[in-house]
């Protein structure tokens, strides 16, 4: 199931797939939404953030057991990918363990954050 995160900031919004952003986004990004995030979030969003993650690497890590390239998998592994039916058994498996990795390094950052200082 897709997570969604909603941070309002004076300006505007953000409605952010959890599981797709942090599994593909660069480094750059993420801290730049995280600051974001830090200062117009609450403590709330961010222990539902850290839980969306866990859950979201929890399937990465039940995808690559598995070992599947069916169509669902393979759309979650690549969210922005213009054909998610069909990759390489090698490139999947490799995605799948770097996206985890990406989630992992998300989540230890968010732990040591405070939100909603603003």
């Amino acid at each position: 199931m897709i997570k969604f995160l909603k941070i309002k900031y004076p300006n505007g919004r953000i409605i952010l797939n959890v599981g797709g952003f942090f599994s593909a986004a660069n480094g750059h990004m993420i801290n730049r939404f995280l600051k974001l995030a830090q200062q117009y979030g609450s403590e709330a969003q961010r222990e539902k953030l850290l839980k969306d993650l866990a859950e979201a690497k929890q399937e990465l890590i039940r995808l690559d057991k598995e070992k599947k390239g069916d169509g669902v998998n393979v759309a979650f592994c690549k969210p922005f990918s213009p054909d998610p039916l069909w990759v390489s058994p090698r490139y999947y498996a490799t995605l799948l363990k770097d996206q985890a990795a990406k989630l992992e390094s998300s989540i230890k950052k968010i732990q040591g954050m405070v939100w909603g200082v603003a």
